[in-house]
């Protein structure tokens, strides 16, 4: 055993996570976090001041309330702002998705489990698609678009690799425990 002020065994066993005799893949998976929560915060900086930007342009109001670095925007129609969001929400499910790839092929490093990540991607993509779409044509976009960005919303946080990340593991203990 190696003694990096916790227990971890010396061999590397695919499949099961931070059984590692190197604190490379340690370090990485927490640069990773880190990583996941800095888009995290930006994502919502983001998001936050162009509706900010949003308000103030409907609103009429003389005060601005938003961080400085949006004036640029200030002189934009609201239409485009408003389009900027779709344009941030694309941004930062693509960041989530490749970090989302790197933290699974680190932890894991099981193609099955990327093609499965990628899965979730598309088909929660997709549904986020038919419930806009479908507010859309029944008129009532309000309602879809509340769904869809519900979804999107998903796909821009970790949740999805940390039921990757946790549910494998339970499940190859599963499988190991039905073979004996």
């Amino acid at each position: 055993m190696v003694h990096l002020g916790f227990q971890v065994e010396q061999r590397f066993q695919p499949g099961y996570p931070l059984l590692v005799s190197n604190g490379v893949k340690y370090w990485t998976l927490a640069a990773l976090a880190l990583l996941f929560i800095a888009a995290g915060y930006t994502r919502d900086f983001w998001a936050l001041n162009v509706n900010y930007v949003l308000y103030f342009l409907q609103s009429g109001r003389e005060t601005w309330e938003g961080h400085s670095f949006f004036n640029f925007m200030l002189p934009w129609p609201s239409q485009h702002i408003y389009y900027t969001k779709y344009a941030i929400t694309l941004v930062f499910t693509l960041v989530n998705f490749v970090l989302s790839v790197a933290f699974i092929w680190v932890l894991f490093r099981n193609k099955a489990l990327l093609k499965l990540l990628f899965a979730i991607y598309a088909v929660v993509t997709l549904v986020a698609l038919i419930f806009f779409l479908g507010g859309w044509v029944a008129n009532s976009l309000d309602e879809g678009y509340s769904y869809a960005r519900l979804l999107m919303g998903f796909l821009q946080s970790p949740v999805p690799v940390a039921t990757l990340s946790l549910g494998y593991p339970l499940y190859r203990n599963s499988q190991d425990s039905m073979k004996r």
